[in-house]
């Protein structure tokens, strides 16, 4: 394994980051607050979580100013709140009255009609004949709803989970910052993130972070996503969150 001198800086950057946070060393919270909110900074997740130790009120606004704000959530608030992809309690696959689809009701070809069996046997000597030829030439048509790989498509970052939920976990940190903090300034702002947006983990998050701020305002919201948030993970841990508030 090679060992470059640069290796050793960023573990000392790093070290030094967290270190500044856990002893609040006062002179270094502006410089903290610059690493956290620099675009694509190396250290900003770090800086982030040495803001969080450091729980300096004056880094609020720092802070809040690293969630971005994102569209709403795809699941809403409902008569049935189902957790994940699926029929509602309505569906009633036995109802004979439910139009079934038909997959290949969108073309115009109609299903192959099965060969017999011994005209497979017969084909098999000519199939191993043609192989390496184009086999693309013999598919029939793709019912719709088959996934359909085209290398040529642009990629589109809004299809992507990950790359919308994904930014170095610089967006938790800064949550969990924020109910370091203790401020219920921000109890605002987390707890509209929990309507954004479709990742569970980060709602989550904002739970555990209303639970460190702890304020009336934070208990309020905690109750809300308990009674309202659609999903039963985030509903569960609000609901033991301000269980243990209020002792």
């Amino acid at each position: 394994m090679a060992c470059r001198p640069d290796d050793f800086r960023r573990q000392a950057a790093s070290l030094g980051i967290r270190l500044a946070g856990l002893l609040a060393i006062a002179e270094a919270r502006v410089c903290l607050e610059r690493l956290a909110t620099t675009p694509q900074g190396t250290y900003a997740v770090h800086a982030v979580e040495a803001l969080g130790n450091f729980a300096d009120p004056r880094s609020l606004q720092a802070l809040l100013a690293l969630i971005p704000t994102m569209p709403p959530r795809p699941f809403e608030e409902g008569t049935d709140k189902i957790d994940e992809d699926g029929p509602g309690p309505d569906f009633d696959p036995e109802d004979e009255g439910v139009p079934k689809p038909d997959p290949w009701e969108d073309g115009d070809e109609v299903p192959p009609t099965p060969p017999p069996e011994d005209a497979i046997d017969n084909g098999r000597d000519e199939a191993d004949d043609d192989v390496g030829e184009d086999d693309d030439a013999n598919d029939g048509p793709t019912p719709p709803g088959d996934v359909v790989e085209n290398d040529d498509a642009p990629y589109d970052p809004t299809d992507d989970l990950f790359a919308r939920t994904a930014d170095g976990g610089l967006t938790e940190a800064a949550v969990l910052a924020l109910g370091k903090l203790g401020e219920s300034a921000a109890v605002t702002r987390l707890s509209a993130l929990t309507r954004e947006g479709d990742n569970l983990g980060l709602h989550s998050s904002v739970v555990v972070s209303l639970g460190l701020i702890a304020s009336p305002p934070a208990k309020r919201e905690l109750r809300a996503i308990s009674e309202g948030h659609p999903n039963a993970l985030v509903r569960t841990l609000a609901r033991q969150t301000l269980q243990r508030l209020n002792g």
